[in-house]
């Protein structure tokens, strides 16, 4: 495992550039923690995984609208990012049953 110096500025910075570096190192460095933060809620570990995955493709997709405040910043909108994955999972699932 290959170690990264980027900040999470940078890191920020690089994805709103869409660096796929930083892409990759955005995905490697917070996909474990959004995973338990799903299974949590999705105690099914394939869907667990699948809207974790959801979620990265999401924050990635719209990161211009990400504004860095301080550490931490990145991951806090990676969480309200998969929280806001899993609402939308929610109603499509009601939906589908009503």
């Amino acid at each position: 495992m290959r170690k990264s110096f980027l900040t999470e500025q940078e890191l920020a910075l690089g994805c709103v550039r869409n660096d796929r570096d930083a892409q990759g190192e955005l995905y490697a460095r917070y996909s474990s923690r959004l995973y338990a933060i799903c299974l949590r809620y999705i105690e099914d570990r394939k869907e667990a995984r699948d809207l974790m995955h959801d979620s990265m493709i999401k924050a990635m997709d719209n990161f211009k609208s990400f504004r860095y405040v301080s550490e931490g910043s990145v991951y806090a909108w990676l969480i309200c990012t998969s929280r806001l994955q899993l609402v939308y999972l929610f109603f499509v699932t009601l939906e589908h049953y009503a």
